[in-house]
């Protein structure tokens, strides 16, 4: 069984810290690390085996899961499509004096303290929040591609931004592969990514499921923490935030392209999860 060490992950023994954004293949053997690794799903859906022991377990991942696989822990991916996932690798010690205001955080407790790993608490990143840790993340890469004086500080504070922001993200249960809701609100999910420019029609996405309104629509928000309706508005406007920056559209010509028919609704939804108006996210951004 593969492990993977600290001296060959680490670019310093003295910075314990490393993020890397992987396209995983549809599987892999089981390995293990030495190090903490917390773990954001970026794109796509996953089978992430555990194993403890001779017992072992497998619960679904979908987009916006995070999670943490801590040293000496057994665990692989499965059955993965389209699966990228943001790996960030740290140990403790690059905390040093924080840890202390650290471990008052309720994410901490959860996550990082030593609990059998199936029964550790899973937290689900909403697409508006997803987009804010990946900005963070993407700034750490930076900071070590550019290793201007300083990196290492700002690398840090960073970290620390995507810490909270997973930390006030929803507790999900982790789902069991075999699950049959897990299996039909996956099928419904991977159809709403693919119509994103489409009216939502909630009935549809239950009868897909094999489920009525209610019970689908109450499993769906235990799974992802969120509304089957602010889930796929949430895929529109990151589709929107995308072509922001990759195209020439109008922010009008973008509502249309994305089913809203009033520009004005689609305005007061990107404006509440990012925090910005779509125009003025373009400008801030391309400034940059």
């Amino acid at each position: 069984m593969k492990q993977y060490l600290s001296e060959n992950t680490f670019s310093s023994p003295d910075f314990p810290v490393a993020v890397t954004r992987l396209r995983q293949r549809p599987s892999m053997p089981p390995h293990t690390h030495d190090f903490i690794e917390l773990v954001i799903v970026a794109e796509g859906h996953s089978i992430h085996q555990f194993f403890t022991g001779e017992n072992q377990a497998a619960y679904g991942l979908l987009q916006g899961d995070c999670f943490v696989v801590l040293p000496g822990e057994i665990h692989t991916y499965k059955e993965s499509e389209n699966f990228v996932i943001y790996n960030v690798s740290f140990k403790e010690n690059v905390f040093c004096n924080l840890l202390p205001e650290l471990k008052q955080l309720p994410l901490w407790k959860n996550f990082f303290e030593s609990a059998p790993s199936q029964d550790r608490q899973k937290r689900h990143l909403l697409p508006y929040e997803k987009v804010i840790a990946e900005n963070f993340l993407k700034k750490i890469m930076q900071e070590f591609s550019c290793r201007e004086p300083g990196f290492e500080f700002r690398i840090k504070l960073a970290l620390l931004e995507v810490l909270c922001i997973i930390d006030r993200a929803n507790v999900v249960p982790w789902q069991p592969y075999a699950s049959g809701p897990y299996s039909g609100i996956l099928k419904t999910i991977n159809y709403m990514e693919k119509i994103k420019s489409q009216p939502f029609k909630l009935k549809y996405l239950a009868k897909m499921a094999n489920m009525s309104v209610s019970s689908y629509t109450k499993k769906f928000r235990d799974m992802t923490g969120d509304s089957p309706c602010e889930y796929f508005i949430g895929i529109k406007l990151e589709n929107i935030r995308l072509d922001l920056l990759q195209t020439d559209l109008s922010v009008s010509e973008l509502a249309e392209k994305y089913g809203f028919c009033d520009t004005s609704y689609m305005i007061r939804h990107f404006r509440r999860r990012l925090g910005i108006s779509p125009l003025r996210y373009r400008n801030a951004t391309k400034s940059k």
